[in-house]
């Protein structure tokens, strides 16, 4: 006679516990055949389970106020078909980088003499530009034939390029 030892006294079938079937020794190695209780898996209880899950009731707008909707993206939407007509091209109409005429001319002309010319005045970028070549200039330069610290000769050169002068700067004497 093999297989179950038959139903325990007071009628519960035998169950085999552990992984490797009757007899062997699984997970819970050692113990055998346990008697089948019942319920969904836990310790001990009747079997109830986890207490139902309690949602919320959705919130309802104030009298007298309208209802919130999200707002809703046309995902369809037709752009609208520009005339080719003009010859211009609005996307670079304005843009200063499109154009050709370069922002800065700065020519070495002899060592340590420069000549600075600024074609459409002194924007942002040229004045980055300047600031840059003048903190590795020595302590102080020529402008114009005058001498001056790099502060002043800074504020100086911004000035007559402004005019859209040609500036000529001297390292040495």
């Amino acid at each position: 006679m093999g297989g179950s030892p038959g139903p325990m006294p007071g009628g519960v079938p035998w169950v085999p516990r552990g992984g490797l079937g009757l007899g062997g020794r699984g997970a819970r190695g050692g113990r055998g055949l346990a008697p089948f209780r019942g319920g969904r898996g836990g310790r001990g209880g009747r079997g109830r389970g986890a207490p139902p899950a309690v949602v919320p009731p959705a919130p309802v707008a104030p009298v007298g106020y309208a209802a919130p909707v999200a707002p809703r993206r046309n995902v369809h939407r037709m752009r609208p078909i520009r005339s080719y007509t003009s010859g211009t091209n609005r996307a670079m109409a304005g843009m200063a980088a499109w154009s050709k005429t370069p922002e800065l001319s700065f020519k070495n002309t002899a060592p340590g003499r420069y000549t600075l010319r600024a074609f459409r005045g002194v924007t942002k970028n040229v004045r980055t530009h300047l600031r840059a070549l003048i903190r590795r200039a020595p302590n102080s330069l020529w402008v114009d034939g005058k001498k001056m610290n790099k502060k002043q000769a800074f504020s100086l050169i911004v000035d007559l390029l402004n005019k859209l002068q040609v500036v000529q700067v001297a390292l040495t004497n």
